[in-house]
């Protein structure tokens, strides 16, 4: 998946355009960095399996990490076939307050409904 958001960044949204991909960062290695349509900083973290409530905690880390800058606006993608139940981001969590989406996927490609 990762490889076709690198060769076909529109999979994700039309605009994405990557900067990196496995970016070190403390907690771990960010899948794709990149900028939105309206050059906002994107974080995209892809998971091959159903994404539990750990992946969405690994993701709030990245976003901590990366958005050490208060001026600048960060977004998160999680790229993933499915959410596990109780993998949401509750909506008074700082993670909906900080633009954080969550991505379906198949063969035929992502698409956005979170």
């Amino acid at each position: 998946m990762q490889q076709a958001i690198l060769t076909q960044p529109s999979i994700i949204e039309d605009g994405f355009r990557p900067i990196t991909s496995e970016k070190q960062v403390d907690p771990g290695f960010i899948d794709v960095l990149g900028v939105d349509r309206n050059n906002v900083l994107t974080i995209v973290e892809i998971k091959r399996v159903k994404a539990t409530k750990k992946a969405v905690l690994q993701l709030n880390k990245y976003m901590d990490v990366i958005n050490l800058d208060s001026n600048r606006k960060v977004r998160a993608i999680l790229v993933a076939p499915a959410l596990a139940e109780g993998a949401e981001a509750p909506e008074s969590s700082s993670l909906n307050a900080r633009a954080f989406f969550f991505s379906a996927f198949s063969g035929r490609g992502v698409g956005c409904f979170w």
